[in-house]
């Protein structure tokens, strides 16, 4: 009887929830919001007792040198740049950066946890429960906060174009779109793996939209507004730099990846066959150099990020070579290289297919299930002698003790060393997960063309989308599986809402679609 009447409450607290606005449903969780709220609070207090002067990976440097130089052409998308300038105009203080990005994450994580309550009627207290628990502790993402880098930044923007898009399924508006493009090319000028979101998007678009003809419209608006952004930043990075790319990193990263077969093949030939002098020269420098920087490449189950960065393999020691011949700058240099770099990338995955998916993508799916923890391994305070960061943060007016301190806790650095392993435990819940909804959809208490179905898909397309490109883009780590990690623990939570209502989707629609 007990039970029945819980379903019941349910039921009308669902119809409830579906029949009011947003604004009365977040009056009715205001508590939520105030225990988020504070948890906030207690996150920066935690954070800044524990980091004083926020963690500064080795990316930082090159972060804060382009923004300060406001040149494109630089190892990263000029978007976090622009972001430090933009913080750098009000306050040197590092800690503005922390709380910047500390409250941007929290607004987007915020919305995304009332929005995905509300649009998809999860009223059972304990479940609410469980998922506001996993946003107040989402301890890589408020982690990340404290780091000078793009990954919270990226995360933040996702958040929101994902918000946005489960949105206009549940109601299409031209406001809404503009907002997804908006965030979707936020995105994309943070982080170049952004270039994935217009995929999902056009997706939601066709499945949101009920006027063909209008999807297609805005499938072609967005289309050029992103060709017209990707010949910008080519031009500006050849006004600046002097070579017309849009991304040489990403010429850099195709190498590196590709380059995880060269310790399996016969060097006494060549790699590749081509009649592009360059690529043959490239090819020949890193068959010769290979039995001097041997014990430096990635061992036969490991996949690294090191070529681009590692003076002891062939990559970077070709261009500081090719600087010295051509006596040319390096900021030229590395973006040309970017564009050889990747052609000569697509040859060796072409040619040698097998091995490409033997030594690196079959070890970078791996590491999808166990993702290294790369930046929560350790504590970098402030880079060594490096004028730039310690002019744009204002440190010499900070003790060199205080910087250099060890954290004041080490309390997170166990928790921060089992992530791999919580990531493992979130594919096995997303697998039970997806049996939950193809379950539901082949009982018909759900309709593939309903909302409610179409923005579990939209969870789905991104998480299938984004870790596809991830094993292709570059060795995978736990700070860019973030954002999947936010999709998968909703989808968990939704999928369980369902089964724990067990309403028939003739019911279900009217409460969930109206």
């Amino acid at each position: 009887m007990k039970k029945k009447n819980a379903k019941a409450h349910c039921i009308t607290r669902s119809t409830q929830q579906q029949g009011m606005p947003f604004v009365g449903h977040l009056r009715r969780n205001s508590t939520d919001i105030v225990v988020y709220s504070l948890s906030v609070v207690c996150w920066y207090i935690f954070l800044h007792y524990c980091y004083p002067v926020a963690n500064m990976i080795p990316d930082t440097k090159g972060y804060i040198y382009w923004a300060d130089k406001d040149t494109y052409g630089g190892f990263h998308p000029m978007g976090y740049p622009h972001f430090l300038r933009f913080i750098h105009s009000f306050s040197q203080d590092i800690s503005v950066v922390f709380i910047a990005q500390l409250l941007i994450f929290s607004f987007a994580s915020l919305l995304f946890y009332l929005s995905v309550t509300y649009l998809f009627s999860i009223c059972n207290k304990y479940l609410r429960a469980v998922f506001l628990s996993t946003c107040i502790f989402f301890l890589s993402g408020f982690y990340a906060t404290n780091v000078i880098s793009s990954d919270s930044l990226f995360l933040s923007g996702s958040i929101l174009m994902v918000t946005a898009c489960i949105w206009f399924i549940k109601r299409p508006h031209v406001l809404l779109f503009l907002f997804i493009i908006i965030s979707t090319m936020l995105c994309i000028s943070i982080r170049h793996i952004g270039i994935i979101y217009p995929f999902i998007v056009v997706v939601v678009l066709f499945y949101g939209s009920k006027n063909r003809p209008m999807a297609i419209a805005a499938t072609l608006f967005l289309v050029i507004i992103i060709a017209g952004y990707i010949n910008i930043v080519s031009k500006r990075t050849e006004a600046d730099v002097g070579v017309n790319i849009f991304s040489a990193f990403g010429g850099w990263q195709k190498a590196n990846n590709a380059l995880h077969i060269v310790p399996h093949m016969d060097l006494s030939k060549p790699l590749v066959h081509t009649d592009d002098a360059e690529i043959q020269i490239v090819d020949s420098f890193v068959r010769e150099t290979y039995p001097r920087y041997k014990k430096y490449y990635p061992a036969d189950n490991e996949v690294s990020y090191l070529f681009i960065w590692s003076d002891s393999l062939p990559l970077k020691p070709f261009m500081v070579d090719r600087i010295r011949l051509s006596k040319s700058y390096m900021s030229y240099m590395w973006n040309y290289l970017g564009k050889v770099y990747s052609d000569y990338a697509d040859l060796i995955i072409k040619e040698h297919p097998k091995e490409y998916l033997r030594y690196y993508l079959f070890n970078n799916l791996k590491m999808l299930f166990r993702p290294d923890e790369e930046m929560f391994k350790g504590y970098f305070p402030a880079p060594d002698k490096d004028k730039n960061v310690w002019e744009w943060f204002a440190l010499d007016k900070t003790t060199e003790a205080e910087i250099r301190k060890e954290p004041g806790l080490s309390l997170l650095k166990p928790v921060l060393r089992e992530l791999p392993v919580m990531y493992l435990l979130l594919w096995f819940g997303f697998s039970a997960a997806l049996i939950m909804f193809f379950t539901m959809l082949i009982q018909k208490k759900m309709n593939l063309g309903s909302k409610v179905a179409g923005m579990c898909l939209v969870f789905v397309t991104y998480i299938a989308i984004y870790c596809l490109a991830s094993l292709f883009a570059a060795p995978i780590s736990v700070r860019f599986l973030m954002m999947v990690r936010v999709l998968i623990l909703a989808f968990m939570v939704i999928c369980v809402n369902g089964f724990i209502k067990k309403i028939p989707e003739s019911k279900g629609s009217a409460l969930i679609d109206q």
